[in-house]
């Protein structure tokens, strides 16, 4: 029986384990996956964390906990090297070293279980997974997401069509090749940077379905949106509220690293006119993936203008898809999903990410993920992880474990000046 069960172990629940570790609860977290892995497939050299390093596991919550990226930096003999760089962020690949660092370090993780089934019953809830069946007071689901593949590519999937997220994993573009990159994300244009620095290509088709490349917003006033106080503003917000900001507010998440998206421009503009070695490099704006068919050794695609409908058929020999994510959604979630009240065709998901239901449940079903909506955009977001956690800490403890709740806005109400007569 334990206190807690977290169901996935990716940088989320990673963070609620690290939490968790002083507060005497008994917890068990599972993972299909063998090990702990953070975009292995796409840690290149030049790949940047597009948030602060403090926004770790731990720091934001308690600065002084033993799983910090500082003390990681310390234990492995790098802080004052670190201090000393002169470049811009944390790699994804130190990161990811980092993430690997706290999960080594917590004995209750536990991989290659796959969950199967939770169910509520009177005094607890049964976890059955491939390996075991436990029972638990609350559940927390930080179930991640899987690489999103358009219908026409998935069964031509292999070697040579495969998703970004793989892109380490599989041989490298040779000399020659005709390469179509679908997606000009963050992930997208990473890619991009690496077909531009690796072996001559006859052709590298850009493609992407905005009419522009779009840039994260970055500035400070901006990242005003990634705090706690921000949060509590914006859960006080109507739910048609929520959904409109969440919209209009998505370039403050979604966006390409400005210095990556000038770094690509200067690459494209040498290339193209200085040198005169690209003309085969062609950013394709307005532009979705319709078709992909096998033709002989290559590829036969049709791509597909989003503002005129017209098309065009292309032959490639490789196909990379910088075509996002989807949320994992396992069939036990169908079931929860069952027991939700819903709002506007959503689940009603509490301040401290647990799920309202429409029945008495024994314990609390917390939600890491899922609540773009409902949480704001910093729901998916590295930003408030710890502080979300510690939320979720306080609330498994029925009292106030972690401190939150604590910080100033930069951002002021009208509501909170007096008025003089």
């Amino acid at each position: 029986m334990y206190d807690v069960i977290g169901i996935g172990i990716g940088p989320f629940n990673l963070s609620l384990a690290a939490l968790i570790k002083p507060t005497g609860l008994r917890c068990l977290f599972i993972d299909d996956k063998p090990s702990f892995a953070w975009h292995a497939g796409t840690a290149f050299p030049s790949a940047r964390l597009q948030v602060s390093h403090l926004k770790d596991c731990v720091s934001l919550v308690d600065p002084t906990s033993e799983f910090s990226f500082l003390n990681f930096l310390l234990q492995n003999g790098r802080l004052n090297s670190f201090v000393n760089r002169r470049c811009g962020g944390v790699s994804l690949k130190e990161f990811g070293q980092y993430y690997a660092w706290v999960a080594d370090q917590l004995p209750y993780l536990s991989f290659g279980q796959k969950a199967l089934e939770v169910h509520p019953e009177t005094s607890h809830f049964r976890i059955t997974t491939s390996e075991a069946e436990y029972r638990a007071q609350h559940v927390v689901l930080g179930l991640g997401i899987r690489p999103y593949v358009p219908d026409c590519v998935g069964p031509l999937l292999g070697e040579r069509v495969y998703h970004a997220a793989d892109y380490l994993n599989r041989t490298r573009p040779a000399a020659g090749e005709r390469v179509l990159l679908v997606g000009a994300g963050q992930s997208g244009s990473e890619v991009m940077e690496q077909l531009l620095a690796g072996p001559p290509l006859k052709q590298i088709l850009w493609v992407t379905p905005h009419d522009n490349i779009e840039p994260m917003d970055d500035c400070a006033f901006t990242n005003e949106y990634y705090t706690p106080a921000y949060f509590r503003h914006f859960r006080a917000q109507a739910l048609t509220r929520r959904r409109e900001w969440v919209q209009v507010k998505r370039p403050s998440s979604d966006g390409v690293s400005l210095d990556l998206a000038n770094r690509l421009f200067n690459k494209l503009y040498e290339g193209r006119f200085v040198e005169r070695e690209n003309d085969g490099v062609r950013l394709i704006v307005s532009a979705c993936l319709e078709i992909l068919r096998q033709n002989g050794t290559g590829f036969e695609t049709t791509l597909k203008c989003t503002e005129t409908a017209a098309t065009r058929k292309v032959l490639v020999d490789r196909v990379i898809l910088a075509t996002g994510f989807a949320p994992n959604s396992p069939s036990f979630l169908d079931r929860i999903m069952q027991l939700a009240c819903i709002e506007d065709g959503l689940p009603r998901i509490r301040a401290d990410c647990s799920l309202e239901s429409r029945i008495a449940l024994p314990g609390k079903i917390y939600f890491q993920n899922r609540t773009r909506i409902q949480h704001g955009l910093q729901n998916p977001n590295l930003s408030l992880v710890a502080y979300r956690n510690a939320t979720i800490v306080n609330s498994i403890m029925g009292k106030k474990f972690y401190t939150v709740d604590m910080d100033v806005s930069m951002l002021s109400r009208l509501a909170e000046l007096k008025e003089e007569r």
